[in-house]
Formats: structure tokens, C-alpha cells, sequence
């Protein structure tokens, strides 16, 4: 009986020191993406199940960060933020969106921003090897995230991300190579390539995408074409 609860103490006791390390190692790697400037380059792979190797789509993605201002792409959408102007620039809708918001906004949409999730994760758990430490996140069945479970991949060198693992928590449809129509649980990889410092000052112009002149906004005139939504 005492050898049971000895080694019921023994496991609770490990699983907080890799929780702990968990929380640990994701705040050292969030210190890497809170320099005053930086770019990132990413690739999302999206795969129809949890298991298969398959990519079901794929889209290329830039994070660039100047001081509190950020700008970032995936695919064929923009998303800006300079000062308190948020734009959201929809290029296969010919869409300009745009909203005064506070800048705290930025924690919000960065990608890369990791520590404000963990409250929502009951288990955490660190595994290593020479290179890496794969933290793992699950959540508990009803929970405010789109996923089941969130795998991080921190470099033991640099502490910056290698690579996330999303696995979503609500079955999609998909359609196979055949051309049937399928549903299963999905999940998403996103591959980030190292920090680098080649940040486009141009992308933290406003004047490039609107023109403001009091409470009247208009869109630069390479936008002629877009519809501005406010």
C-alpha cells in the first residue's frame, strides 16, 4: 500500500516538474520574438487527419515586427498594424478593412505569442532530444480553443520555434485525391524558418495603404479597385 501511494507521489511529482519545464521553455522562446525588429518566415502545411503525411494545402507567410507595429501575410491576406490602425487586406475579395484599435491587439494576432494560451491547457509535458524540445499542450474537452492538442518544437540553441502542430478539435470535410468527400479531425503544421532582420520599412508606411485627413479615410490609390470597410 505504501509502495502504491510512493509511486502515486512519485509520477504527480514528475508530471508538475514537466509542466513547469513546459511553461519554462516557452517563455525563454517568447523572449526571442520580443526584440524591437524582426521578420520570420513560415510555411503552413494543413493535413485532412492527425496521422496522414499528406498535405491537403500549403501557404508561404511573413511576420515582420518594427517596434509595436507588425505587419503579416499568409497567402493572399495582409494584415497590418501601425500605431493603433489595424488593417486587413483580403486580396483574393479586392477587400480593405480597417479599425482603431489599442495595442495590446498585437498579443492578439501574433502567431508566435504562445504564453497567453497556456491557461487554457490541463497537461503539459517536455520530451527532448540533441537538437529540440517538443512541448506538448492538451486541453480538456470543452475548452475555448479551436484544438485538442498544441505540440511546440523550440530549438535548444537559439530557444527560437522550429516548428507548431495544431490538432483540431472539430471534424472538416475534405476531398480526396479520387474526389471523395471525407471528414475527419485536422490538423496544421506550421514550419518557421529562423529569425532573421530583414524587415521592409515600407510595410510600416500607413500612407501606403490609406490616407487619413480627419474622421475621413480613403485608400491609397494602388487599392483603387479594393473596397474600403470601416
Amino acid at each position: 500500500m505504501k509502495l502504491g501511494i510512493y509511486i502515486y507521489m512519485l509520477l504527480l511529482s514528475l508530471s508538475t516538474v514537466f509542466a513547469q519545464d513546459a511553461k519554462a521553455i516557452i517563455a525563454k522562446a517568447q523572449q526571442s520574438y520580443r526584440v524591437n525588429k524582426y521578420s520570420l518566415r513560415m510555411e503552413y502545411h494543413s493535413y485532412p487527419t492527425y496521422t496522414t503525411d499528406k498535405v491537403y494545402t500549403s501557404y508561404d507567410a511573413i511576420l515582420m515586427k518594427n517596434s509595436t507595429d507588425m505587419y503579416y501575410k499568409i497567402s493572399t491576406t495582409e494584415m497590418i498594424l501601425i500605431g493603433t490602425d489595424m488593417l486587413k487586406i483580403a486580396h483574393d475579395q479586392k477587400l480593405v478593412q480597417h479599425n482603431k484599435v489599442s495595442q495590446t491587439v498585437m498579443d492578439q494576432i501574433n502567431p508566435m505569442d504562445f504564453e497567453k494560451l497556456l491557461p487554457y491547457f490541463v497537461k503539459k509535458e517536455v520530451k527532448e532530444t540533441d537538437k529540440v524540445y517538443k512541448c506538448t499542450f492538451h486541453t480538456s474537452e470543452i475548452n475555448q480553443l479551436p484544438y485538442s492538442k498544441l505540440e511546440v518544437f523550440v530549438n535548444k540553441n537559439t530557444f527560437e520555434v522550429q516548428k507548431q502542430v495544431m490538432y483540431f478539435n472539430q471534424v472538416k470535410k475534405y476531398k480526396t485525391a479520387s474526389g471523395e468527400i471525407k471528414t475527419n479531425y485536422p490538423r496544421l503544421e506550421i514550419i518557421c524558418h529562423p529569425l532573421g532582420n530583414d524587415v521592409d520599412d515600407e510595410k510600416f508606411v500607413l500612407s501606403n495603404y490609406i490616407h487619413k485627413k480627419g474622421s475621413t479615410v480613403t485608400i491609397n490609390k494602388k487599392y483603387d479597385n479594393y473596397k474600403l470597410v470601416e
